[in-house]
């Protein structure tokens, strides 16, 4: 398997690993949505704030944000996340490749293969293709998600 190094995004003259937190604008900021990219994970899921709508398929988990109208595949069918060669033939992903299960009213996803290209945050660290990220999401009643 192929190792990458994090790409570290910055346009601060002084320090080239340090993202400029005080710049929002594409003129000091080569942060990806300033040049049409999605926002990536997992920073679309916390970052905004918005509504997420979860769409139960067979076999999947569709995540509808609000957000950009975007959408992400949370899998549920059993399949394992991917590792090794099988990663490295998916390529990366600006919201990475998600598996889910329940365990009990938890929904535990998965997620790797992420675009290096992306932020996990506002700031610009970086996330590389390998990384893992997991999530839990509570199920409070019928309608509710946590």
């Amino acid at each position: 398997m192929k190792k990458r190094m994090p790409i570290y995004i910055s346009k601060n003259g002084r320090d080239k690993d340090v993202e400029n937190p005080g710049c929002r604008t594409a003129t000091c900021s080569n942060d990806p949505v300033h040049a049409c990219n999605p926002v990536g994970f997992p920073r679309l899921v916390w970052e905004e704030n918005e509504p997420i709508e979860f769409v139960y398929t067979q076999g999947r988990i569709l995540q509808l944000f609000q957000w950009g109208r975007t959408l992400r595949e949370l899998w549920m069918d059993g399949r394992k996340l991917p590792t090794s060669q099988d990663l490295d033939n998916l390529g990366p992903s600006w919201f990475g490749i998600s598996v889910a299960e329940w365990q009990g009213n938890t929904l535990v996803v998965n997620t790797t293969g992420f675009d290096e290209r992306g932020w996990p945050d506002q700031f610009g660290h970086p996330l590389s293709f390998d990384a893992r990220i997991e999530e839990r999401y509570t199920r409070v009643n019928a309608d509710t998600i946590d």
